[in-house]
C-alpha cells in the first residue's frame, strides 16, 4: 500500500469514514436521524401520543430504534428535537 493511500486511509478515518467500506458515518447518522425524526412524528399522529411518549413507544417496542439509541444516544435525542421543531 503506497503512502498515499495509507494517508488516504487514515484522513477518511478521522473525519469520520468507515475504513473497511469508505462509507460516510456521518451521512449515515444524517439519514437515521432524518428517518426517526420522520418516525417519531408518524407514531406521535397515529397513536395520538405526545412526541415524548411516541419516543418512548418506539425504545420499547421498536428494536431498531433502540439499537440505534444504544449505538449513538444523540441520534434519537437530535430526532427528537427535529421532531418538536417541526
Amino acid at each position: 500500500m503506497s503512502t498515499q493511500t495509507r494517508l488516504a486511509k487514515i484522513e477518511s478515518v478521522v473525519e469520520g469514514a468507515c475504513p473497511i467500506c469508505g462509507t460516510d458515518r456521518r451521512e449515515q447518522r444524517v439519514q437515521k436521524i432524518e428517518f426517526w425524526t420522520k418516525n417519531l412524528k408518524e407514531a406521535a399522529t397515529k397513536l395520538a401520543l405526545s412526541l415524548d411518549e411516541a419516543y418512548d413507544w418506539l425504545r420499547e417496542n421498536v428494536p431498531a430504534f433502540e439499537q440505534d439509541l444504544r449505538q449513538d444516544s444523540s441520534i434519537a435525542a437530535t430526532a427528537l428535537m427535529n421532531a418538536r421543531a417541526l
